[in-house]
């Protein structure tokens, strides 16, 4: 089967195949920028309260299998040690923690760079220090 578009220059025969193909090709993308913006939101609820399975998939739009998958990814791809509690009915880390998703550039905080050790402190507080 074939669609056929009208163009000011004539007809165009497109096929089905190419069709789906383009549209399977958009849906990657958009299926993987969705990916990292559920875990986002999945790390963001974790980090205060999720319920269980069932409500964590009302909030994420999302089915209880993605939401177990997602969580296995998380565990799995990014370490994060997720948890369920059953007795207040959450999923929670165990520690202290988050998933970070970008590329996050900044400037090391002065306290931090004390911390280094086997460099030289060359800026402190806009005073240059050799």
């Amino acid at each position: 089967m074939r669609n056929i578009c009208n163009r000011s220059c004539g007809y165009i025969v497109v096929s089905n195949k190419a069709i789906k193909d383009t549209l399977a090709q958009k849906n990657k993308s958009i299926m993987a920028r969705t990916e990292r913006e559920t875990i986002a939101r999945l790390d963001q609820l974790i980090r205060l309260q999720t319920g269980n399975a069932k409500d964590l998939a009302k909030r994420l739009n999302v089915c209880e299998k993605t939401v177990f998958n997602l969580i296995d990814k998380v565990k799995e791809q990014y370490k994060a040690p997720v948890l369920f509690d059953k007795y207040k009915n959450t999923y929670y880390y165990s520690r202290p923690g988050r998933i970070v998703l970008e590329f996050q550039s900044g400037i090391i905080e002065t306290d931090d760079m004390k911390k280094i050790k086997g460099g030289k402190l060359i800026f402190i507080e806009n005073n240059l220090s050799l």
